[in-house]
């Protein structure tokens, strides 16, 4: 039927107060529906659209725009990281695009729906036009709101491109909304120029450079986790984000580049390149502070990728000194690190969900978790949290997942805390997150050995040499091993002032106004 007549007709079989048009090349993210219903509580707001992005998690489209006279609106924002959209929540736009779009029905049954005399294109445009026409008010774009769009994804999609753009100009001639590009500029660009595709209706293409008046430094984050909701429960991404405030509560603008999104770097905006190296090999950008944190996956690292960068970081003692020698250019140390907001000990009246030995991690197939396998062996009692353990009996598989915003509190009320480490990563020194999170919850840790652990926790991480001492350690009789409560308590509040995010901002604003100031004089 065409996106028209099908949404049309569902649209008019529909029963409730509203109705969202949704393309069959979406996603939706969690939480994607109440923000948008929240928007519609204005009567001035005609309809409203979530932040569109691509595969790559950059932005598709937050709302459109009209960037010249006598032609059709384009995608706002497209192909910029999605936090430059977070703004865009207070702007009135003349149209959306309703891969997503959610209105009242009435006013749709009112409008008598799109006109199908647009195939796969331009309808939703014509639709807000005349909505606004008819009933006044403004469209939105909700930033709380994302969709993932996998965009042009039917067959045949683009063949009536310039039959729909010709229908919408001969409808709307005279008629069509201001050039409203001062859009970009409130959200921290200028448009330099306008280009356009090669059709004699031509779609507008900004020329978008970055207004520097502001004077705020970009941090870009550059991560190896994939987009949409698969990618957001990605632990790269929860620590992106962690990291990403830190640095925002110290005045800087903080983005995301994932999977794709990431090695894009022909055009850039930011002031500094963080790459956070995980599976993905990131290029440094020229006229940036090109900075490399490896967190992960050292055994990628080349000597040559080390010295491409002006800093270079790496979570483990021993692999940073040993590739100083190699590289000849200092790789400093720079543990992961740990959320203060979520991670930190119990409060005063707490009440807490106490559960006895805990590890929360996936199982796969091609990896041995070896501490839940001697954790079962030793007889303790223990729950398991995470996806793919297909064989653990229900009373020990506890859930497939938790939000990362609930992890403090499982790490607070659990007895003890089981990690383990990659063979690889272990030999190399790289001491994973949990543990850092679980040491700031005040919260035992037994993990396998890892080279360095010793010098970096006090006596609340112990690592286990078998079974037995698994056994004891999660016993009564080992409790004391962990050092008395207060002791406890002293050892997460080390963590948390040395090892926060917000410790880590600090480190990495100063090395960076350092290293500035080196290359550029500034």
């Amino acid at each position: 039927m065409n996106f028209a007549i099908g949404s049309n007709v569902g649209a008019a079989a529909g029963t409730g107060e509203y109705v969202c048009f949704l393309n069959n090349d979406t996603e939706v993210r969690d939480g994607w529906l109440t923000p948008l219903l929240e928007r519609l509580h204005d009567p001035e707001v005609r309809g409203v659209q979530p932040l569109l992005q691509y595969d790559d998690d950059s932005i598709q489209t937050a709302g459109t725009v009209f960037l010249a006279p006598r032609t059709p609106p384009s995608h706002f924002l497209s192909g910029l990281p999605p936090e430059d959209a977070a703004d865009v929540g207070g702007f009135r736009f003349n149209s959306v695009t309703a891969a997503c779009l959610l209105m009242r029905r009435a006013e749709v049954a009112d409008l008598e729906g799109f006109d199908p005399i647009f195939v796969n294109g331009m309808e939703d445009i014509d639709l807000c036009l005349r909505a606004i026409e008819r009933f006044g008010g403004y469209f939105a774009v909700e930033p709380r709101s994302r969709v993932t769009h996998h965009e042009s994804k039917t067959p045949g999609r683009g063949k009536k491109i310039p039959e729909n753009r010709k229908f919408l100009m001969e409808r709307w001639a005279g008629k069509l909304p201001a050039v409203d590009s001062a859009k970009y500029s409130e959200v921290g660009f200028k448009v330099e120029g306008v280009g356009g595709d090669k059709l004699w209706l031509a779609q507008p293409r900004p020329i978008v450079v970055r207004d520097r008046s502001a004077g705020q430094d970009r941090w870009g984050l550059r991560i190896s986790s994939i987009g949409g909701s698969r990618g957001d429960r990605w632990g790269d991404t929860f620590y992106a984000t962690s990291l990403a405030s830190a640095l925002e509560r110290k005045g800087k603008k903080a983005l995301s580049y994932r999977h794709g999104a990431n090695t894009e770097t022909e055009r850039s905006y930011d002031d500094v390149n963080l790459v956070i190296r995980g599976l993905d090999k990131v290029y440094p950008i020229p006229d940036q502070v090109n900075v490399l944190w490896v967190i992960s996956h050292p055994e990628d690292v080349t000597v040559e990728e080390i010295r491409a960068f002006d800093l270079v970081y790496a979570s483990s003692d021993p692999w940073a000194r040993q590739m100083s020698e190699k590289a000849g250019v200092e790789v400093r140390v720079l543990h992961q690190a740990t959320d203060s907001a979520i991670f930190h000990p119990a409060t005063e009246g707490e009440v807490l969900d106490h559960r006895p030995v805990t590890f929360v991690g996936a199982h796969f197939p091609q990896r041995v978790r070896q501490v839940v396998a001697d954790a079962l062996t030793s007889g303790v009692d223990m729950r398991v949290i995470g996806h793919g353990w297909r064989n653990l009996p229900p009373s020990i598989h506890e859930a497939e997942r938790v939000a990362n915003r609930d992890l403090g509190d499982v790490y607070r009320g659990a007895s003890h805390v089981l990690a383990d480490h990659w063979p690889d990563m272990a030999e190399m020194g790289f001491i994973q997150n949990r543990i850092f999170d679980a040491v700031a919850c005040g919260t035992p840790v037994i993990t396998d050995r890892v080279e360095g652990i010793d010098e970096v926790f006090g006596s609340l991480v112990q690592v286990y040499e078998d079974v037995d001492h698994l056994r004891f350690l999660a016993s009564d009789g080992g409790a004391a091993t962990f050092g008395s409560v207060e002791e406890r308590r002293a050892q997460a509040e080390e963590v948390l002032r040395l090892h926060s995010f917000d410790a880590r901002a600090e480190t990495l604003i100063a090395d960076v106004a350092e290293r500035r100031r080196e290359l550029f004089g500034q």
